[in-house]
């Protein structure tokens, strides 16, 4: 059997003690007595600690507990007892692999190593080294008295030292890492934010300083993302200072690096060099409390300031920075190259920028301009002309290139051009070029006065006309076009849906693809068409090509010509003038629940037809024929050949004018006659 231990013999203890194999020993008179069994090996090999170690130890005073059975191995006098932690006092290493040493620790997670008296190691990989220290999280490691590792990683070395939440790490007596991530370095350091971290005697980084970091004795970091080297006031109880100045450090290079005092002091020496207070120097200041910094810069009232090379500002509380800026009115402010704020509260940033009207605001560069159609205005080397951002009274303009032209209006990206009163353009190349005008979307163009255009393309170009959707045309005077591509050119009229088109004045389409050609026609459905005057076409793919024919049912249709003609019913056709149709040829339809008629013009219902003819039979198979004019024929194969005839009966005949024949078989030739009875002859 392999074994992991031997006996040796402990000069300090005079007596034979269990250690590794690898141990050498001298033999004594006497025997050893081992006690553990073979499965606890690896519980014995602790053993080897306190034979190495030269000292005594009281009987039961010290013991090592090793494995995840309970089991403990017991300094008892003489012998190494292992025993399964029963005796008071023992260390108890009940996690799977895990180390337990001194009297009361435990070490109950897995991997765990608890060393010192009652120090406890409860969670798996943890490690608690110290009198009464806690490491009870995974992977946590407390070291020292009273040390608490509280969370997963956590790190707490120092006598009554605690990390208390993920990744923190306390190093110091009494040191503190409450927050994730967090570090505290020193006698009370204390890192109460996450990922704070606190360097020094009782250096602190208060609660809410996330990432904020704490250097040098006393020293407090109350802001986040902040670096403290004081306290800020110098009269904390510790007494550190409430700053502390940063010495040989390298000139900065990137533009986050710190800057020495060399470097601030060539700053300041070169950016001063053209600036003056007062005096007749490059720069130029009249009025109180002014300043004037550049060359050639120049102030001319009272709380005003220019700074950039020839920037001025002339009137009461007026701005310029950049070069070539202009506030030229109380309380204007112009910023940026070249810059214009004219008149009174006017606001002008950026490149070229132009606020020329009273409360006026330009923000924005220099840009292409474009005509009314959006296309670039060239000049006449064929380079594109370039303005920048321009603002009327009132009016706000935002974005290269933008001009709010028109009293209070607001044009609102590169491009955009409001220049009709109170109107507004918000896009790019957006265009509302007459009074209370709307444009909204990129290249969207209002062009008539109250028109509204919105979506990408969208155009309103007349007069109250409404234009919404991408590709949206309303044309016509207070027409209105809704939806991708929808298209209303007549005069009041309406086109809803993709595709829908109104040419005709107030026609009105509704749905994907209708039309409604001419003047005050209506078609609602998909593909339904109306191309003739007052038409009306319901359904989809309805169609109606004639004067005020209507129909109404998907398929249904009124051909050319058919005047006034109605189609009912999906699939009808209207082919006659002044007609109704149900139905078409071989798929006609019955009309039901029809009121007893009581004009000389009502239709009749099938009872009053029944009733009607009820006194009025005939028998046989045979037909009559009434072919003069005005003439009259009853019964099978009567015949009234001759105008204004008669012929009544089965087989009669009246071929004369005006003749009449009454009787079965009765025949009336002459011109006049009359015959009457059977076979009768006139």
């Amino acid at each position: 059997m392999n074994r992991i231990y031997r006996k040796v013999w402990s000069h300090a203890l005079k007596q034979l003690v269990v250690a590794s194999e690898l141990a050498s020993g001298d033999s004594a008179p006497g025997s050893a007595t081992r006690t553990a069994g073979a499965g606890r090996r690896a519980t014995l090999c602790a053993a080897v600690l306190v034979a190495l170690s030269g000292a005594a130890f009281p009987l039961s005073a010290q013991s090592v507990g090793v494995g995840g059975s309970g089991t403990c191995a017991v300094l008892n006098g003489a012998r190494l007892v292992v025993t399964q932690c029963a005796i008071p006092g023992t260390a108890n290493a009940s996690g799977t692999n895990a180390t337990a040493f001194g009297a009361q620790a435990v070490a109950s997670g897995p991997q765990s190593t608890a060393l010192g008296y009652t120090a406890q190691a409860t969670g798996p990989n943890s490690t608690a080294s110290g009198a009464n220290a806690r490491a009870t999280a995974n992977s946590a490691t407390a070291t020292g008295a009273n040390a608490r590792a509280s969370a997963a990683n956590a790190s707490a070395i120092g006598a009554g030292s605690s990390a208390l939440a993920t990744g923190a790490t306390a190093l110091g007596s009494n040191a503190q890492a409450s927050q994730a991530q967090s570090t505290a370095v020193g006698f009370t350091a204390q890192a109460l934010a996450a990922g704070g971290t606190a360097v020094g005697r009782t250096a602190t980084v208060r609660a809410g300083a996330t990432d904020a970091v704490a250097i040098g004795h006393g020293a407090v970091a109350t802001e986040a993302d902040t670096v403290s080297f004081g306290d800020g006031s110098g009269t904390s109880a510790a007494g550190a200072p409430a700053t502390r100045r940063l010495v040989n450090v390298s000139d900065g290079i990137a533009d986050s690096d710190a800057a020495t005092v060399g470097q601030v002091d060539d700053a300041i020496a070169d950016s001063t060099r053209h600036f003056q207070a007062s005096g007749d120097a490059d720069a130029l200041v009249e009025g109180e409390e002014s300043v004037a910094a550049g060359a050639g810069a120049a102030t001319g009232g009272d709380y005003t300031t220019a700074v950039g090379s020839t920037s001025s500002a002339y009137g009461s509380g007026a701005s310029a920075f950049g070069s070539g800026a202009y506030a030229g009115a109380a309380q204007s402010t112009a910023v940026g190259f070249n810059a214009s704020a004219s008149q009174d509260n006017g606001t002008a940033v950026g490149a070229g920028a132009d606020a020329n009207g009273v409360a006026s605001t330009a923000v924005g560069g220099q840009g292409e301009a474009f005509d009314q159609f959006g296309w670039p205005i060239e000049d006449e080397d064929g380079n594109p002309v370039l303005v920048g951002a321009a603002a009327a009274d009132y009016s706000t303009a935002v974005g290269a290139g933008a001009q709010a032209t028109g009293v209070r209006s607001a044009a609102l990206g590169y491009g955009a051009r409001a220049e009709g009163e109170s109107s507004l353009a918000a896009g790019n190349k957006a265009h509302a070029q007459s009074d209370y005008a709307v444009a909204l979307g990129d290249n969207s163009r209002a062009n008539g006065e109250q028109s509204t255009a919105t979506g990408t393309y969208a155009w309103a170009t007349a007069d109250g006309a409404t234009a919404y959707g991408s590709f949206a045309w309303a044309t016509g005077v207070e027409s209105t076009a809704l939806g991708l591509d929808s298209y209303a050119a007549g005069r009041r009229s309406v086109s809803i849906g993709y595709g829908s088109w109104s040419p005709g004045e107030s026609a009105v389409a509704i749905g994907k693809g209708a039309f409604a050609y001419d003047n005050y026609t209506v078609a609602i459905g998909h593909q339904a068409f109306a191309d003739d005057i007052h038409a009306i076409a319901m359904g989809t793919n309805s169609y109606v090509d004639a004067e005020s024919g209507i129909a109404i049912g998907a398929g249904s249709s009124v051909e050319t010509g058919a005047t006034n003609a109605v189609a009912l019913g999906s699939g009808s056709v209207a082919d006659r003038a002044d007609t109704v149709s149900v139905g078409a040829d071989g798929n006609e339809r019955q009309i039901t629940n029809v009121a007893a008629g009581t004009e000389a013009t009502d239709a009749v219902n099938l009872e009053q037809l029944d009733e009607a003819t009820a006194r009025f039979t005939a028998s046989g198979e045979g037909e009559a024929y009434a072919d003069g004019e005005e003439a009259t024929a009853s019964g099978s194969n009567a015949t009234a050949a001759a105008d204004y005839s008669t012929a009544i009966g089965s087989g009669t005949n009246a071929t004369g004018v005006g003749s009449s024949a009454f009787g079965s078989g009765s025949n009336a030739w002459g011109q006049y006659a009359t015959a009457s009875g059977y076979n009768a002859l006139a």
